[in-house]
């Protein structure tokens, strides 16, 4: 190879010019062979000006051309960059790169708004979780609820109907807080804070507030009139005031949302509302039905013995005042069977005008009211609550599992072991989990070990929420059912093993022996 190029170099010095026709002053060229035994190259020639010019007129052309292709280069980089490798910049239209210029700039900007409303998402978020919010907001709320009290007192004790200005400031730190307070959750949750869990807790504060910022803005307007001396100060604004001001009494059913209890008590009452339309619906039957002959005698008694002819007025009178039509006779049935009146009172005028029966049949529509449907009313509220508490104890859990096992795996993969679980048996969070599951957690190793159905290793949430569901409380008929099924198919299948390695066994014999 050396040879075969050193030939080729030799071949390429002989058909140059410069080795035919030489150098003047420095000879030819030398050969291949000459080249190790060459004398020191003579020294370089000074330039001459003409030459210098043309140098410097050749770099300064030269940085120019570099510099146009620098300029356009970071320009089109930014142009691609800024339309997401899609745009075309050939285009020797201006106008359209001008266009081009201005989605460009639109999408930055769209970009860099984006960018900030997630990061104050974010900060909101954070906000709302922190502990020291509720606790601000829960200690706001009843502080707001004891200053409606003050004011309601003052007014009433008073005969006013302005409150004094400190009063008023309070009820201004109050609205500005609500406000913001609202605001911050509202960023917090954006679309989310109309449809998550509890989002008629979120729409009864964002009409309480609305309300509550519009009575601040009516007062302010009715104040600067009054000094003005243009309106009076109590005019028909002053109306829509109160039923704004008692509008934000209700704020006082918001402090239901930092008590759970209270909360569940709630959501039974507007689940139970089907069964107490019905129930009512029910008792206001019996009660009509029994209003009307009651009723019917009653008229009778009163036509038979016209008033000043009877010398018992106290049984005329009374027949009238409680029997009298029927709205008052179904008023008195509601009132006996409610306790709101005594059954003296309404049965004596029954029994000693008309016929001692009356008192026989009034008592049995008691006793069936009081002892039979209240209290099948009264079953029904027990078990809708039962079941709101069952729900509810279960949504708990699900968010506790969703929270220890975020808790626990620590590098965000989704997945935990055995041996963090093992790692995290110390925390107390971990410990009441497993204890609410009737698991102790020096056995949560071995309980993870069989939840992992895959035997990779690896436990995912859907495995470990399905796992601490089923194993909380007793078991049930149909665990037990699926139980006895995997048994049989897994005696079925070892059956099916047993005969195939006897068949085998068999068609083996013959070629052994």
């Amino acid at each position: 190879v050396w040879d075969e190029t050193s030939r080729r170099f030799v071949k390429d010095l002989s058909h140059s010019p410069l080795r035919q026709a030489g150098q003047p002053g420095q000879g030819a060229l030398p050969s291949l062979p000459d080249l190790p035994n060459m004398p020191a190259p003579a020294l370089e020639v000074e330039p001459t000006p003409e030459e210098d010019e043309e140098e410097e007129e050749e770099q300064e052309e030269k940085l120019k051309v570099d510099h146009r292709h620098s300029s356009e280069q970071t320009e089109t980089e930014d142009r691609l960059q800024a339309f997401q490798g899609k745009a075309s910049l050939t285009s020797p239209n201006r106008s359209s790169v001008t266009g081009f210029d201005k989605v460009f700039s639109f999408q930055r900007k769209a970009s860099m708004e984006f960018k900030r409303d997630f990061r104050l998402q974010r900060i909101a978020f954070a906000v709302v979780s922190n502990m020291f919010f509720e606790s601000a907001s829960m200690f706001m709320l009843c502080a707001n609820s004891v200053a409606i009290g003050i004011q309601t007192n003052y007014l009433a004790s008073n005969m006013v109907s302005a409150v004094p200005s400190y009063l008023r400031a309070l009820d201004i730190i109050f609205c500005v807080f609500f406000a913001i307070e609202l605001v911050v959750r509202l960023m917090a949750f954006g679309k989310r804070f109309f449809v998550m869990t509890g989002c008629g807790w979120n729409v009864l504060d964002l009409i309480l507030v609305s309300a509550q910022v519009a009575e601040e803005i009516l007062l302010g307007i009715a104040e600067m009139n009054a000094e003005g001396g243009t309106v009076p100060y109590n005019t028909e604004m002053m109306r829509v005031v109160r039923i704004l001001r008692a509008i934000k009494v209700v704020r006082l059913v918001g402090a239901v949302r930092f008590a759970q209890d209270l909360q569940l008590l709630i959501n039974c009452l507007f689940l139970s509302l089907k069964q107490f339309l019905w129930s009512a619906l029910l008792l206001l039957l019996a009660i009509y039905v029994v209003a009307i002959y009651i009723t019917q005698a009653a008229t009778a008694y009163r036509l038979e013995n016209p008033a000043g002819q009877n010398p018992g007025e106290s049984v005329e009178s009374a027949m009238t005042k409680w029997w009298g039509s029927m709205p008052q006779s179904v008023l008195s049935l509601f009132q006996g069977v409610t306790g709101g009146v005594d059954w003296h009172e309404i049965a004596d005028p029954l029994i000693t005008g008309i016929s001692p029966w009356f008192g026989l049949l009034f008592i049995v529509f008691m006793a069936f009211c009081i002892l039979a449907l209240l209290n099948v009313i009264t079953g029904t509220f027990v078990e809708t609550m039962s079941q709101q508490a069952k729900d509810l104890k279960l949504r708990n859990r699900v968010l506790q599992a969703r929270r220890l096992f975020c808790e626990i795996d620590l590098d965000g993969s989704g997945f935990i072991s055995p041996d963090e679980i093992v790692d995290h048996t110390s925390n107390p969070a971990v410990q009441e989990f497993f204890e609410s599951i009737d698991v102790h957690p020096s056995e949560a190793q071995r309980l993870l070990e069989v939840i992992d159905i895959d035997g990779n290793g690896k436990i995912n949430f859907e495995e470990f929420l399905e796992a601490s569901m089923r194993l909380n409380g007793a078991a049930r008929s149909s665990d037990l059912i699926l139980l006895a099924r995997e048994m049989k198919r897994f005696h079925a299948s070892q059956l099916k093993y047993l005969n195939d390695l006897k068949s085998l066994i068999s068609s083996a014999q013959p070629s052994l022996m």
